[in-house]
């Protein structure tokens, strides 16, 4: 009689072992899909940092910053071709996979227009780049939405459903098995949790562009630490700070506008404004702004672009300004006489000369002929209107 009760113990506990070895199976399966969506959406969110820092940076820094941006846009790639991550949601993989085609394409088409057009960059980054970036977030958000349905509780809920099948016979033993599988694979998941997210703060606040949590007051929750140069703040001084205290308040009411536009729609929307500095200056910054659902309050990364903007003002004055004396040349002439000859106006036109102005130059030099030229420039802008053309 023991004997028989030995072997049916040993019997049901077997079975019972298998029963728990596939239930524990199947739950590491979805864990590991969810945790490669989260692996996908950090490489993404790197991706952008990096071609965030590609449209400012100089040529030596540009071409290691092209490098690590490919390095990161393949790995992103081979995570969403991974085959457990189809476990999840099928549609929701080819429509993440969708958005990562389109959104490489566009951030490609803007890195090869950075050297010689940045004017269009920009626009392909505005038109493309941004909306794509937008799209493929959300993707990859619902992709990992499977996570969230676990819950922070999931493992608990494992332990106790097994445990509610267990029978008298066999529940020390087949509690001992689940403990340490449930331990080991609580163990793996905190762990990889824990890089996961060390990784993201070194990247948060190693990036070059602030990233900013933004309360409903629209006070700063958080600041990444490349406030200290764009603000001259430091993060923690900035906690609890209006943003309408950092920025030039003529354009104030712009992001207002566009933090309502996050507020109400939950889409990705960038606006332009000026933040103020704590020395005096004045940066032209890209200010992007989303909804995550798991962030109370809503995130904006601030992307200063002066550098290309002041590129952008300068390219537009020696297009239509003559160096010398900063007066219209030739380009701006034409342009100018065209607009006037189609008004139904009289046009008056006079053509002044400098009479012997080569013996000026012969006599005191060509930076004293220069000095002249500016001085008749400045004296004849003197005497006009403002919308006369000189």
């Amino acid at each position: 009689m023991v004997m028989a009760a030995a072997i049916l113990g040993l019997s049901v506990g077997v079975a019972l072992t298998g029963v728990v070895q596939r239930h524990n199976r199947r739950a590491t399966s979805a864990w590991r899909a969810t945790a490669v969506a989260q692996d996908a959406l950090i490489e993404i969110t790197t991706l952008e940092a990096v071609r965030a820092e590609l449209t400012s940076a100089g040529q030596f820094d540009r071409d290691r910053l092209l490098q690590l941006w490919r390095e990161h846009e393949i790995r992103a790639i081979e995570l969403l071709d991974t085959a457990g991550i189809r476990r999840l949601n099928p549609d929701s993989v080819a429509n993440a996979q969708r958005w990562m085609s389109l959104y490489s394409a566009a951030a490609s088409r803007q890195v090869a227009a950075m050297s010689f057009d940045p004017e269009r960059a920009a626009v392909i980054s505005s038109d493309d780049v941004i909306p794509t970036f937008s799209r493929l977030q959300e993707a990859i958000t619902d992709l990992r939405a499977g996570l969230e349905r676990l819950g922070p509780d999931a493992q608990h809920r494992v332990d106790r459903d097994l445990w509610l099948v267990l029978p008298a016979l066999a529940t020390l033993a087949t509690v001992v098995a689940a403990g340490m599988l449930g331990a080991r694979r609580r163990a793996a998941v905190q762990a990889a949790e824990s890089a996961r997210d060390a990784r993201f703060k070194a990247i948060v606040h190693g990036a070059t562009d602030v990233l900013s949590v933004v309360s409903a007051d629209r006070r700063f929750i958080e600041a990444s630490a490349s406030a200290c140069s764009l603000f001259g703040r430091d993060p923690e001084a900035l906690h609890g700070a209006a943003v309408d205290d950092v920025l030039e308040p003529s354009d104030v009411a712009a992001f207002r506008e566009a933090f309502d536009s996050v507020v109400t729609s939950g889409r990705a929307t960038t606006v332009t404004v000026r933040v103020c500095h704590v020395d005096g200056r004045l940066r032209v910054v890209e200010l992007t702004g989303s909804r995550p659902d798991a962030l109370e309050g809503t995130a904006w990364v601030w992307h200063d672009v002066s550098a290309q903007t002041e590129l952008g003002e300068q390219l537009r004055r020696q297009a239509f300004q003559d160096d010398l004396t900063g007066l219209a040349n030739r380009a701006l002439l034409r342009d100018r006489t065209t607009m006037a000859l189609a008004e139904p106006l009289s046009v008056t036109m006079l053509l002044v000369d400098v009479d012997r102005f080569q013996l000026f130059n012969d006599a005191l030099g060509h930076e004293a002929g220069d000095e002249i030229l500016r001085a008749i420039a400045g004296r004849i802008r003197s005497c006009v209107r403002p919308g006369d053309t000189v």
